[in-house]
């Protein structure tokens, strides 16, 4: 007769492992006993010559509450400041976007509903980092990788007025691995 492999022996023992874990978790008592090729077994049901082994309840984990500023919901005021303005939103890149072969740089862009006031900036906040905006839009340092971007409106001392939603994107660059494909490009000849 063939042994089972040890692959399936620890597949066999995660399960059971699993199964304790799981009426371990729903507290109680487990059972233990020895049978008499000696190998050790637990159960929830008690069989001859068990031993009743207490079991305390799931381990748990609860956040410290936050002490944080809370963040400005999209689109309103920031605390103590009149905005004025009815709207400001991301136009480009569009939330979900990917971009190919930025070569480090994309344009990005915002509406802004009315026209910025006088003494008011429009940033672009890119992960985190604030770039000014020319205009309506800018250009901003993104690496290959995820992305979020926001606009916001600051005042003459720097403090916030108004803020976008968040848009994410990705920077996607060729390479050997996933090269560009199409038929614009140029056919290898052949020898």
């Amino acid at each position: 007769m063939r042994s089972p492999s040890p692959r399936l022996i620890r597949i066999i023992l995660v399960a059971l492992c699993a199964g304790f874990a799981a009426s371990a978790a729903h507290a109680g008592k487990l059972y233990k006993w020895v049978d008499a090729n000696g190998v050790t077994h637990f159960s929830d049901v008690p069989a001859e010559g068990a031993q009743a082994v207490n079991v305390d309840g799931a381990q748990s984990y609860r956040a410290p509450a936050s002490r944080g500023v809370e963040p400005t919901p999209a689109g309103a005021p920031a605390a103590g400041h009149v905005s004025g303005y009815s709207s400001l939103a991301v136009t480009v890149p569009a939330d979900g976007a990917v971009l190919w072969n930025a070569d480090g740089r994309i344009a990005v862009a915002a509406s802004l509903e009315p026209a910025l006031a006088g003494g008011h900036h429009l940033w672009f906040e890119l992960d985190g980092a604030r770039h000014e905006a020319n205009g309506a839009s800018a250009e901003v340092p993104a690496a290959r990788g995820e992305h979020s971007l926001a606009a916001v409106v600051t005042d003459q001392v720097g403090a916030e007025i108004v803020r976008s939603a968040t848009v994410s994107f990705v920077v996607r660059q060729n390479s050997a691995i996933t090269p560009p494909q199409g038929p614009a490009l140029p056919k290898k000849p052949r020898r």
